[in-house]
């Protein structure tokens, strides 16, 4: 989304929080939109480790990940 599509308010609001380090940005998303959100991704990551476990013990020789960007989940044994 560029800049120009987004109030001034708003595109205040998300420069500001941007240039804040990762642990206040976290405290951030917490108190102000979804309460417990890394609570929430780390529960995501355990979820889809154990599936691709499963999936491992099944016989299934090949995973894809789709849209992994910096996702290393590949690389973890």
């Amino acid at each position: 989304v560029g800049n120009q599509s987004l109030s001034g308010l708003t595109w205040a609001l998300c420069t500001g929080v941007l240039s804040l380090p990762y642990s206040i940005q976290q405290s951030f998303f917490n108190r102000a939109f979804i309460p417990a959100y890394d609570q929430v991704v780390m529960l995501r990551k355990l979820m889809i480790k154990s599936k691709i476990e499963e999936a491992i013990q099944n016989g299934v020789k090949q995973i894809v990940f789709l849209g992994g960007g910096y996702d290393i989940r590949a690389l973890m044994t």
